[in-house]
């Protein structure tokens, strides 16, 4: 305020979003039930998220489409077949790297590639894990969501009345769009224990209190590979949150892994506010979805019972006293390295 006058929404929300809005619908139906705000709370305290993905839905289509973040080890060429995207090769460092890690990812192509936020649905994003495909479809997440801008003006608490300094422009994201007379929405499917919610209802989501509306339907569960070698992905399907910043130290630390080669994204600071305490949280530095660590076990049976750990489990650290884990950040998903990928390039 007084310094920066535009504003960018995120979409999709972080967990934390989604966490509170299924907390916060609890607390309320059970306090209109006659329990205390205190017990409300402590009861909610339960809720254990264990995956989210995206889900677009057409006007008149029954079934629709489960997405995730693309892996961000797949690139996606400007010239040739941009509508399909590639993996990123495992190569040796070259003696003028100061890569902290053993090996480094190289793009398989010379020619530029495409930026931007990508999705992959759930048939290719098996294949991916399965390690037996090398090309892949793709979507882009601006075709599901609509960008609208909004300029307003904060108020003199006392009297109403514009305050000088508060002008502001904001981009907000609405998850629906039209296209030849058709409309698509993009929901959230969201799997969780431990908060008995009603089967259907109303719930106030984010910091502006938008309107959401949800409902029970059975979630897809992403399906394990056998590792076949000793070295296998992790890819988070949403953001994570680690002691060592962008590395998992301690989760490697606890299954005695090496972490050989990583892309990652931009790293995004989140933040919120803690209505229970009327403060806000601290603040914490995020690897973003769709990143994606290569990993290495002393045996095959070692990185398979890591495997059957992780897979589809939280692998974030709790920090501030804070269960990130809880709250869905940082869900992984094993898959295995396609053996093209790795051809060193030296």
């Amino acid at each position: 305020m007084g310094e920066e006058t535009f504003a960018q929404g995120l979409f999709p929300p972080p967990p934390s979003v989604l966490y509170g809005a299924l907390r916060s619908s609890f607390i309320a139906d059970q306090i209109e039930l006659g329990k205390s705000k205190e017990l409300a709370i402590e009861e909610s305290d339960n809720l254990q998220i264990n995956a989210i993905c995206l889900k677009s839905v057409t006007l008149g289509d029954l079934g629709g489409s489960i997405w995730y973040a693309m892996p961000l080890d797949l690139i996606v060429p400007k010239i040739g077949k941009e509508d399909k995207a590639n993996p990123l090769l495992l190569s040796e460092k070259s003696g003028v790297s100061n890569a902290q890690l053993p090996k480094v990812l190289k793009s398989p192509t010379d020619e530029k590639t495409v930026e931007g936020q990508f999705l992959i649905g759930k048939r290719e994003f098996s294949k991916y894990l399965s390690g037996e495909k090398e090309e892949f479809s793709f979507s882009k997440l601006d075709d599901y969501v609509k960008k609208e801008h909004k300029i307003g003006i904060g108020r003199d608490s006392g009297t109403h009345v514009a305050d000088d300094g508060k002008l502001f422009r904001v981009i907000m994201n609405r998850p629906t769009v039209s296209r030849n007379g058709n409309i698509t929405k993009l929901q959230f499917v969201i799997k969780y224990d431990d908060l008995p919610l009603e089967k259907e209802g109303w719930l106030n989501v984010g910091g502006e209190r938008r309107i959401g509306f949800f409902k029970g339907e059975e979630p897809y569960d992403v399906p394990r590979p056998e590792v076949t070698q000793p070295i296998c992905k992790v890819y988070l399907s949403t953001p994570a949150i680690f002691k060592d910043g962008w590395k998992p130290q301690e989760l490697l630390n606890k299954y005695g892994l090496t972490l050989i080669s990583a892309t990652i994204g931009r790293s995004q600071p989140i933040g919120g506010w803690d209505l229970n305490k009327w403060e806000p949280k601290p603040m914490v530095q995020t690897v973003s979805a769709g990143s994606v660590y290569f990993v290495q076990a002393d045996s095959i049976e070692a990185i398979n019972s890591f495997a059957e750990d992780v897979h589809g489990k939280s692998i974030s650290d709790n920090i501030n006293g804070i269960d990130y884990a809880k709250q869905g950040f940082g869900i992984a998903y094993i898959g295995n390295v396609n053996i093209n990928q790795q051809k060193n390039d030296k």
